[in-house]
Order: structure tokens, then C-alpha cells, then sequence
């Protein structure tokens, strides 16, 4: 368990037994920006790897947004289930520290806790990484949606390199082209 900082009061871990795979989201407090220079960016993707590296899960799906990320988190082969929402609290935590210590900044940076909702169910899976992978549109566009660097839809689209933490594999499109103009095309309700 962890402390509460609010009420200091012990907490249980989240319980990531219920499913395979879970929709993490997390957003800055007050909504002000987590990510504002490239290497704010770089060190978060390093940092999620990290996690995944140490604790025996990886990713399917991720966006970054300059306020907020999203995950599509694998637990299928992760052995040791009960770190997971400590490896993520430590992701957030080494990550609030680099930024506050670059940015002159005191206080949290994340809301005080994360949201973990368990997804199952081919259909659901697939709307989950749709719903991600579309996330980014109001930061770059419907065009450039493809090409957004900090969403794992370039790898799916092969427009880039895969990390070792990041499989996309279930989900690569079979034709990107149409992939991409239905993602860009449909609207948050239609996922």
C-alpha cells in the first residue's frame, strides 16, 4: 500500500488482475503542460520503457499529449502484477522531479492518482487503440495524425522503429492508408 498524500492514510495498489490489458491515463494538475521541450518527451518514453523493462509488461498502444498520456498497457506475460502500479507511480514521480527541477517548479505535477480501466474483448481492444491513436488530432491535425512523433501510430503505420517495450504487432494496419483516413475521418463517438 501506498500512502494517500491527501489524507496520509495507506491506499491499496490498483488491482491489475482483472485483465490482460489496462487504459492507464494520467493529465497534469490544473491541466498546465508535462511535456514543453523535446527532451521532456524523450526522458517520458524512456522512463515508460524503463517500467515496462523492469516489470515484465510492455505497451500495445501510447499517446503523449502536452497535458496528458495514454497507455494501453499488456500484463499478459508480466509476472509480478502487484508493481505495476508502482512502476507507474515511479514513472510519474522521477518524471515530476526532472521537471520541476528543470522548469524552477515545486509542487505535483499529476493528478494524484492515475486511471486504470481493464480492457478485454477483441472489439473493445481495438476501439481502445483507436481511441488513442486519434487522441493527438487536436495537438497535430488530421493530417498529420500519422506522423505525430509521440503516439505509437507510426509504428503501426511503419512509418517508424518499434522500441523493445512498445508491441504494436496485433494491431498493424493492413492497409495504413485506409487506416489512417478512418482514424482522422471518425469522430470520438464513433469509437
Amino acid at each position: 500500500c501506498a500512502d494517500d498524500p491527501l489524507t496520509g492514510m495507506a491506499r491499496p495498489h490498483r488491482n491489475f488482475t482483472s485483465d490482460d490489458r489496462f487504459h492507464i491515463i494520467n493529465r497534469a494538475i490544473d491541466d498546465q503542460d508535462l511535456f514543453s521541450v523535446h527532451d521532456d518527451w524523450n526522458l517520458f518514453e524512456w522512463l515508460l520503457g524503463k517500467a515496462c523493462l523492469d516489470h515484465g509488461f510492455t505497451v500495445n498502444a501510447y499517446a503523449l499529449m502536452s497535458n496528458h498520456y495514454h497507455l494501453l498497457a499488456d500484463l499478459s506475460t508480466c509476472t509480478t502484477r502487484s508493481e505495476v502500479s508502482d512502476a507507474i507511480g515511479t514513472l510519474q514521480s522521477t518524471y515530476a522531479k526532472y521537471f520541476n527541477d528543470r522548469t524552477d517548479r515545486r509542487g505535483p505535477l499529476f493528478e494524484p492518482r492515475f486511471l486504470a480501466f481493464g480492457v478485454s474483448g477483441d472489439a473493445r481492444i481495438h476501439r481502445v487503440v483507436r481511441y488513442i491513436h486519434r487522441n493527438p488530432i487536436d495537438i497535430c491535425g488530421r493530417r498529420a495524425l500519422g506522423s505525430y512523433r509521440w503516439s505509437s501510430l507510426p509504428v503501426v503505420l511503419g512509418r517508424r522503429e518499434s522500441p523493445s517495450w512498445l508491441d504494436c504487432s496485433h494491431f498493424t494496419a493492413q492497409d495504413p492508408s485506409t487506416h489512417l483516413a478512418d482514424l482522422a475521418n471518425c469522430a470520438l463517438t464513433d469509437l
